[in-house]
């Protein structure tokens, strides 16, 4: 099978001036091919209308000690043996016939594609169902021991601390701050603990390794690795900043951080009942295609466009859209659709920009099926700015004397240099706009408050001016988030902002997609 370099190589020979002639062998091979793949595609057709096997949801179900499902699955089997080869030929055999070169570059995506729905055949989807249950313990424990071991003991025991010091903001923000410190240097530990564990073998049967070495066991265990280094550096820019500081508490511990990800590891089960018509259908498009090409008269002078390999993950995400509420939007079912992302990438390497856009549109999701109050995941844009107004406002309080009124200044300004340090992860470009509104204001706010202190040395006065301030920025703050803001929570604009993003990944349109927002 020719590779894709070897396809665009000859396609670049036959546009640059190559004069000899079509090679007829080769032009009979390609149509070979095509009647063979017609045929193939009808039988793969059939077969992916037959599969059948088990969602999670299916398999948890079970009562306990039934192992079985009430049906049986059944995969497409036989048809992606069958699948047909295209006569091979020499490169200075074909560079002039565009009918073959057209042929190798649908059997160099119809093998992609069979790679995908061996995939989602039933002994591979029950290696990712092994791996969802040997990597549960590294990365549940992360998860559960963060919430409810050593890091939350020593946060909760710090909170109760504080109700002796509440007389004493200083040290109130200092116990604060040293059991946040402590907090993300126990969760960078267990990061360490759970991607060393993830990238060796099950506990207890060490012949097994966590992440299969198929395709889409690979590519699962590629993403949440990427998950996991991703909060460690959250993590160490946390500890960073904390140490720093001398007069905001901990606004980090705001942040949980989702780490349940072993569940991921059965998206492509959730996904295989669409995923596979789907890739069957692209097949027939591919043969139809080629067909179209091969029964030319004349024959065509280059080869033709074909589909995109991603477009049945692509359609998957885009379709898959629960409106805000649904019961069925959930952490889980949202870092599955972010896997579909991830997998899109990995098939089209799709560029840097696209696949940020995409990322950050889709992440906006993330935090939508959580309780209120519940500890939210630092990744979606909306989530840090909507922090900073929350920290910032309930920061800007007028004391009753000098002291408390200086003390609230410092207080304000590291507000203003934690949000700009959380700013810098990615997020999309009209969340960004209005953050970095939202932090210039901020900025003004703060020099308001200094000129108010000065020209206010009487407490009195300055508790009225600092009030005044306090309602006046109120609304200004306000103002200034609300248009993403009221943006996000419209389930019609959320949906077709990510359908546009997720569609801009596709070659060829990635470079019309809008630049994610660069960092400040």
């Amino acid at each position: 099978m020719m590779t894709s370099a070897a396809v665009v190589a000859l396609a670049v020979g036959l546009l640059t001036g190559c004069t000899s002639g079509p090679n007829q062998e080769a032009a009979k091979a390609a149509a070979e091919y095509s009647e063979e793949l017609t045929a193939w595609a009808e039988e793969l057709t059939a077969a992916t209308a037959k599969a059948r096997t088990g969602t999670s949801e299916e398999w948890a179900a079970l009562p306990d000690g039934v192992e079985e499902l009430p049906f049986a699955e059944v995969g497409i089997g036989e048809a992606l043996k069958n699948v047909p080869a295209l006569k091979e030929f020499d490169k200075g055999a074909v560079e002039n016939t565009p009918t073959y070169l057209a042929a190798a570059a649908v059997e160099e995506q119809v093998g992609v594609i069979v790679e995908e729905l061996a995939g989602l055949e039933p002994e591979s989807l029950l290696t990712l169902r092994l791996a969802s249950f040997h990597s549960y313990w590294p990365l549940a424990d992360l998860y559960y021991n963060t919430l409810g071991g050593p890091a939350a003991d020593r946060v909760n025991a710090s909170t109760d601390s504080l109700d002796y010091v509440s007389d004493d903001p200083a040290k109130y923000y200092e116990i604060n701050r040293t059991a946040g410190a402590a907090f993300a240097e126990e969760r960078l530990d267990l990061l360490g603990v759970a991607v060393t564990a993830l990238e060796g073998v099950a506990l207890g049967d060490e012949e097994t390794k966590i992440i299969p070495e198929s395709a889409l066991g690979v590519s699962v265990g590629a993403f949440i690795l990427d998950w996991l280094h991703e909060e460690e550096a959250f993590q160490k820019d946390a500890v960073e900043e904390l140490e720093s500081w001398k007069a905001i508490g901990d606004p980090y511990n705001s942040y949980w951080n989702y780490g349940n990800l072993n569940s991921v590891f059965e998206a492509p089960l959730q996904y295989a009942s669409s995923l596979r018509p789907a890739f069957a259908a692209q097949v027939a498009d591919l043969s139809a295609t080629l067909a179209d090409a091969t029964k030319a008269s004349p024959a065509p002078s280059t080869p033709p466009d074909l589909a995109s390999i991603g477009d049945p993950y692509r359609q998957a995400l885009i379709d898959g859209y629960l409106p805000w509420g649904d019961p069925a939007e959930t952490q889980e079912r949202t870092a599955d659709r972010l896997w579909l992302l991830w997998r899109i990438r990995e098939l089209e390497s799709t560029p840097d920009a696209a696949y940020a856009q995409a990322r950050s549109a889709v992440l906006e999701e993330f935090n939508r099926s959580i309780e209120e109050g519940e500890g939210e995941d630092f990744r979606p844009g909306a989530t840090r700015m909507l922090l900073v107004v929350e920290e910032y406002t309930g920061a800007f309080e007028p004391g009753f004397d000098a002291t408390e009124n200086e003390r609230t200044l410092a207080l304000l300004k590291e507000i203003v240099a934690y949000g700009e340090r959380i700013r810098t992860y990615p997020l999309l470009p009209e969340v960004a706009a209005d953050f970095d509104a939202l932090l210039a204001l901020l900025a003004e706010a703060n020099e308001d408050v200094a000129d108010a202190l000065e020209a206010n040395p009487d407490e009195d006065d300055q508790y009225d001016a600092l009030a005044d301030l306090s309602d006046e920025y109120a609304d200004k703050i306000f103002e200034t988030v609300s248009p993403s803001a009221g943006m996000l929570d419209d389930d019609a604009q959320v949906q077709a902002l990510i359908a546009d993003a997720v569609a801009a990944t596709a070659p060829g349109a990635a470079s019309a997609s809008p630049s994610p927002a660069p960092s400040p």
